[in-house]
């Protein structure tokens, strides 16, 4: 199509003459030369319309997929047979004590390690990965302290332990935390039992390169972030014996269980992506061009086969139809001539 808008690149060939003859009646078989100047600006219009077309659609369809906001496809990732047991922070207004089952059975525990009660009103169990569980599997604490007015509730979060690894991490990594975060009472008279079942999430977001803005494969490495989705349920329970409370936490009055485990193993991935890349705008354009090449062949292509060229056959048509009314028209005057001359 370029070579037509420019002759030089190609070895062009002129139309042949219209054959003639003797006879006025003969039938020509090309355009007579009067069309060949008109075809020339006709090619270059038709080609630059559709390359101004191309241009301002591929155009179009780039900004549209910049401009375009990311959708959210989740997939799972089913090998993990177990998962990191998620950091905890208790909190409070007022003195309370956390410990775990394993602490209260046993004075050799070792769980004391994963504390760090250094911060006035603030408990932090931090395993750091270093403890999982399987799916049904729990961890148990025992939660203490001597009121269940407002001032004593203890308000506990619920975190990824690499969440505070994350450097400018997004805002919404602020709001999954801040949806794990409950708040737990204790009773004299009855013991509270906490249940949560948590699950582990997986978020790759798309990094801001302008390959990535303009459709190519994103790098997910540094764009990657883990929360925790979770959900808590109490039970009250009457007979604190049961759980085996040794002295040492007399001087507490009231008190609630909580137990920690996970829902399922299998890690949910949501992965950013955009529904248009330029792989697809390259292929939409792609196809209207093919278009756009047809409809050019068949309007001025006469030399490749039937039925291009159709403004030549159209020319023809009309020529071929002139030429034979004329013959006609000739060949009555003839015959009338003849008759006459014989009278």
């Amino acid at each position: 199509m370029l070579a037509d808008l420019f002759p030089s690149l190609k070895d062009t060939k002129p139309f042949k003459k219209a054959q003639t003859s003797s006879d006025d009646n003969t039938i020509p078989q090309n355009p007579p030369e009067l069309l060949e100047p008109l075809l020339g600006p006709c090619r270059a219009v038709t080609i630059l319309i559709f390359l101004l077309f191309l241009a301002i659609f591929f155009s179009i369809l780039i900004e549209k997929m910049v401009d375009e906001e990311p959708t959210i496809k989740i997939s799972y990732d089913e090998s993990p047979t177990s998962v990191p047991l998620p950091n905890l922070n208790f909190t409070s207004n007022n003195n309370f004590s956390v410990t775990t089952v394993n602490c209260i059975l046993n004075s050799d525990c070792n769980d004391t390690i994963f504390f760090d009660n250094s911060h006035p009103n603030n408990s932090w169990f931090l395993p750091n990965g270093k403890i999982t569980r399987k799916t049904g599997q729990a961890y148990t604490f025992y939660i203490f302290n001597n009121g269940s007015t407002v001032n004593d509730l203890i308000t506990l979060t619920v975190y990824d332990p690499r969440t505070s690894s994350y450097e400018n991490p997004p805002d919404y990594v602020d709001s999954f935390i801040k949806q794990s975060t409950y708040y737990l009472v204790t009773e004299t008279d009855r013991i509270m039992s906490y249940k949560i079942s948590f699950r582990i999430k997986q978020r790759q977001d798309m990094d801001n390169s302008f390959l990535t803005k303009i459709g190519v494969t994103p790098n997910y490495d540094h764009k990657t972030f883990y929360y925790i989705e979770s959900g808590i349920q109490n039970v009250p329970v009457t007979n604190r014996p049961d759980f085996g409370v040794n002295s040492s936490y007399a001087s507490f009055s009231n008190f609630a269980v909580l137990t920690v485990s996970p829902q399922i193993c299998t890690v949910e991935i949501e992965k950013q992506q955009k529904n248009r890349t330029i792989v697809d705008i390259l292929g939409i354009i792609s196809a209207i061009y093919s278009l756009m090449l047809f409809i050019y062949l068949f309007l001025f292509k006469k030399e490749i086969a039937e039925p291009f060229g159709v403004i030549y056959k159209l020319y023809e048509f009309k020529s071929n139809h002139i030429l034979r009314r004329k013959a006609d028209i000739d060949a009555n005057r003839d015959s009338v001539w003849k008759r006459a001359t014989r009278r």
